[in-house]
């Protein structure tokens, strides 16, 4: 049997996840994306005038949702976004504790619940991709960031770093099945007078995205992106309509 090879560059829809701190403009700069509808699933949208989907109240709402897309055979717009994925998240752990007959997650214990959060999650992240394939649509996902203590295993003391606002099983899901993970974050520069602690100085005028993984952020692309760049979609135009 003859093999088929192929070469070059694929130019695919993508998987982006944008994460940043409070107000850094996520939803504004996910309703730059070609053609967008939003799943706005805490009315981070109201003031944007951009399209929107039912917002669900529940998780079984959130899939049904998902599936009745799926389903279309052809649909009115070449992005979906999901804003935030950390606030979905939440219906889905209200809904997994339910299903065990408990008020909270913590409450299964063993860290079971976690576990079922994160493979209903996953089963999310398949549906999508099942959209992707199907309508050939860019799939956008934001969520906030917390600092969380990081402690790597070959260096001696740990650090602060910012991170997706997610359960421990389900912020790796989520980063390993973007294509291109962004951090936001306003420009501060660091001040230390003398006999006092450094710390960071802005005036919260200029917002900047980091494109690569630090010590002090999650991030990655898979398009050669600058590592730090303007926080601003025009920035990543050519690689999203390519």
């Amino acid at each position: 049997m003859a093999l088929s090879i192929s070469g070059g560059v694929k130019a695919t829809p993508k998987r982006v996840v944008i994460h940043g701190v409070e107000g850094v403009g996520k939803s504004t700069f996910a309703s730059r994306f070609p053609e967008p509808v939003f799943i706005d699933t805490e009315h981070s949208t109201d003031e944007l005038d951009v399209q929107r989907l039912d917002t669900p109240t529940s998780w079984n709402a959130a899939k049904r949702l998902l599936a009745d897309i799926l389903a279309e055979d052809s649909i009115p717009f070449k992005t979906l976004v999901i804003d935030t994925v950390d606030f979905l998240e939440k219906i889905c752990a209200v809904d997994v504790a339910k299903s065990k007959n408990k008020k909270r997650l913590s409450d299964i214990g063993f860290g079971k619940g976690e576990l079922a959060l994160a493979e209903e999650m996953k089963g999310l992240l398949d549906l999508l991709d099942e959209i992707q394939a199907k309508h050939n649509v860019h799939v956008v996902l934001t969520a906030h960031s917390w600092v969380k203590r990081f402690d790597p295993p070959d260096m001696p003391e740990g650090f602060d770093r910012y991170e997706l606002k997610l359960t421990k099983h389900v912020a790796p899901l989520i980063r390993e099945w973007s294509s291109m993970l962004l951090f936001a974050n306003f420009e501060s520069e660091s001040r230390q007078n003398e006999g006092e602690k450094a710390k960071g100085v802005g005036d919260g005028s200029t917002r900047l995205m980091y494109t690569t993984r630090t010590d002090a952020h999650d991030a990655k692309n898979r398009c050669s992106l600058d590592p730090v760049m303007p926080f601003a979609y025009k920035n990543i135009k050519k690689v999203i309509e390519a």
